[in-house]
Parts: C-alpha cells; sequence; structure tokens
C-alpha cells in the first residue's frame, strides 16, 4: 500500500521543482533578449556613426 502522504509531498515537489525550471527558462530567455537587444542597440550606434563618416 503506498501511502497517500508520500505521494501528495512527491507531487508537490515535482510541482515545485517544475515551476523551478519554468522561472529559469524563462530567465534564461530575458537574458537571452536583453543581450541581443543590446547587441542591436551597438550594431545600430556603429552604422550611425558610419553613415555620418559617409557623408
Amino acid at each position: 500500500v503506498v501511502c497517500p502522504f508520500a505521494v501528495g509531498k512527491s507531487l508537490v515537489f515535482l510541482k515545485q521543482n517544475l515551476y523551478e525550471q519554468i522561472r529559469q527558462l524563462a530567465f534564461q530567455v530575458q537574458d537571452r533578449g536583453q543581450k541581443t537587444i543590446v547587441a542591436y542597440r551597438r550594431m545600430r550606434a556603429q552604422r550611425d556613426k558610419y553613415l555620418q563618416n559617409r557623408k
């Protein structure tokens, strides 16, 4: 016989683990997005400088 309390406990643990993984994944995606935005801004700044120098 499986103790229902143990099953409930493991389910709660699984759920917490899942939330943690989702949170970390979301954080990674956000971080990557931030890096992309920074790189994009830098690229645009360089392009603007380049275009001004060509005038």
